[in-house]
């Protein structure tokens, strides 16, 4: 069971449908709820309804959740009685949405303001396209920019780059997909991706820069592949692989430089250090096919069944 808050029902029972279901799932996230929350609040397309999916947090979480669902009606959050995965708190926001389209936002990135705007005019333009998603901007854990995706491939295959955190899908299409497989400890995306593409549904990744994309020990892609004891130096390999694929060698050899220092008989990090000082034209193609295990990297990744409890 689950409460919801903030202004969904008019005063005659019925509300009215906004174009846009934006869903942003969170855990323990007060130190960027804001700033992403914020992100969609100032978007240039404003017929949006922003479904927030608190997944029993224990920080400062649902205070601020409160506060935001009190100033605008747009707002709604929706409260798990139980800790659940990350998918399946996604599709608690599935199920309650009224929008033509769907987001889906993580609640420590940042979107651009013309992202729904954009998103919803090239589904308008290209009715036989079921998803959209585009490039994205990384970022460090202090909103420090590191490097943006580009040279993508628009129509989208396994194995290209596709980034879930900023898809936006038809709301039947993904529906009738049967949403996220949160039967999958990763990689869920990826499924419902290519559930979506097997159906006949067109996948795209635009070439525009519509979110920025945040890199840090706490985020959900590093903690569900590290311990928190390793979460730190992951994170730093993340951003270092991320700036080798798109060309920041110099932010890249910043955060190696830290790693080898903690880890001198590591390969990994020494090869990739030797990487930072080709020219970039050859070390992208080179990190491509290395296919650094991040979100927002590329979807062609190992997933494996939760094991039952």
């Amino acid at each position: 069971m689950k409460r919801v808050a903030g202004g969904f029902l008019g005063a005659d029972g019925m509300a009215d449908t906004p174009l846009v279901s934006v869903v942003m799932s969170v855990y323990n996230g007060e130190r960027y709820i804001r700033e992403a929350i914020d992100s969609i609040l100032n978007q240039t397309l404003g017929d949006f309804e922003l479904i927030v999916v608190d997944d029993v947090s224990t920080d400062g979480t649902p205070r601020i959740l409160e506060e935001y669902s009190r100033k605008d009606s747009r707002i709604k959050v929706v409260t798990h009685v139980g800790k659940s995965a990350l998918d399946s708190s996604r599709n608690s926001g599935i199920k309650i949405a009224r929008g033509r389209y769907l987001a889906v936002m993580d609640s420590d990135d940042v979107s651009r303001p013309n992202r729904l705007e954009t998103q919803v005019k090239y589904f308008t333009e290209h009715p036989d396209v079921s998803v959209v998603s585009a490039c994205v901007e990384y970022i460090d854990e202090e909103g420090n920019p590191l490097c943006a995706q580009h040279g993508v491939s628009l129509a989208w295959k396994p194995g290209f780059v596709f980034n879930n955190s900023c898809a936006m899908f038809r709301v039947d299409v993904l529906r009738a997909a049967g949403g996220y497989d949160s039967g999958f400890s990763f990689g869920g995306d990826f499924v419902l991706f290519q559930r979506i593409r097997w159906g006949g549904g067109g996948v795209v990744v635009l070439p525009d820069v519509l979110l920025r994309y945040r890199i840090h020990a706490l985020g959900y892609s590093i903690r569900a592949k590290r311990s928190p004891k390793d979460a730190r130096d992951f994170a730093l390999f993340c951003q270092a692989s991320v700036c080798l694929t798109y060309g920041n060698h110099f932010e890249a050899r910043k955060r190696l430089d830290v790693l080898i220092s903690r880890e001198p008989a590591n390969i990994t990090y020494r090869l990739y250090y030797l990487l930072s000082f080709m020219p970039t034209y050859l070390t992208g193609p080179l990190m491509r096919d290395f296919k650094p295990f991040i979100k927002g990297g590329s979807t062609s990744m190992v997933v494996k069944k939760r094991e039952n409890d």
